[in-house]
């Protein structure tokens, strides 16, 4: 079903979700081969449909074809998927995989190309316009359809902006949004400390109180008590970073790190990358 992906002791956050309570579903706006995220999401992550580019009416005169798809067409298809389920009483979790920002930033109606298409931060800019547009559209319907009270949206990047944005700082490397949206039900708060993707699902499974044993790499992003890191990986090299220290890693040696060679942080650090690498490439 995910050729040759099949695993049997992955979590899924969709797991902790009673399929007679909540409908659950991936939608990408590019096509539904793309990576091949529909298959994945049904086949291994278990959620109750996923839908593509191909499942989508073009809602908008384009300009002209966007590989990845667009985004305001996602957005709403996911809202009427969203309201049908409502309506008929089910609770929901839905996750959007959004693409018209991406490279290479083509346009999408005349309205939002607010800049000459003459260099690339001018066409991505146009491109988040239309991207800023199709948000506040789905806030509008969630509002419309009575779902947006009780609503925790999350938004969050796969990966920086590295196409625009050229920089040696590796934090900076990997410095991308999350936000987490849901004015009716939290307090407005600014998280200063490095966290990262992989605290996504233990953050939901505190927002929601769940009971559940899970298993996940990351923390609850709310708490102020940890100590917080983000794991990422550059080509093959994997990186660790703290609020204060990091350390870039090929598995063999150190290859970057802002902390003296033989220091306790330095030690702590090295144990850290490997042991991680360890957990998430001999556990399955």
């Amino acid at each position: 079903f995910a050729y040759g992906l099949e695993l049997n002791n992955i979590f899924s956050i969709s797991d902790i979700f009673p399929k007679d309570i909540y409908y659950t579903a991936f939608m990408q706006s590019s096509k539904r081969e793309s990576y091949k995220l529909c298959d994945i999401a049904k086949n291994i992550f278990h959620v109750d449909e996923t839908f593509g580019k191909e499942d989508m009416p073009n809602l908008m005169d384009y300009i002209g074809l966007h590989h990845f798809g667009y985004d305001y067409d996602l957005l709403m298809f996911a809202s009427d998927k969203v309201n049908e389920k409502f309506k008929k009483g089910k609770k929901f979790f839905v996750f959007t995989f959004t693409g018209t920002t991406h490279t290479p930033f083509n346009s999408t109606i005349s309205q939002f190309d607010k800049y000459p298409r003459t260099n690339d931060e001018n066409k991505y800019l146009n491109t988040l316009y239309y991207s800023d547009y199709s948000i506040g559209k789905l806030i509008e319907k969630a509002k419309e359809e009575g779902w947006f009270d009780n609503t925790i949206f999350i938004f969050s990047a796969d990966h920086n902006l590295n196409t625009i944005v050229k920089t040696d700082n590796l934090k900076e490397k990997f410095n991308i949004p999350f936000v987490i949206y849901a004015p009716k039900l939290f307090e407005p708060r600014k998280i200063d400390y490095v966290v990262s993707q992989l605290d996504i699902i233990p953050t939901l499974c505190h927002i929601l109180n769940v009971k559940e044993p899970f298993v996940a790499l990351g923390k609850n992003a709310l708490d102020k008590s940890t100590e917080h890191f983000a794991l990422v990986t550059e080509g093959t090299n994997l990186a660790i970073i703290y609020d204060d220290y990091y350390m870039k890693h090929n598995r063999q040696k150190v290859l970057e790190t802002n902390v003296k060679e033989g220091t306790k942080e330095y030690k702590k650090l090295e144990d850290a990358i490997l042991s991680l690498d360890k957990v998430t490439t001999e556990s399955f």
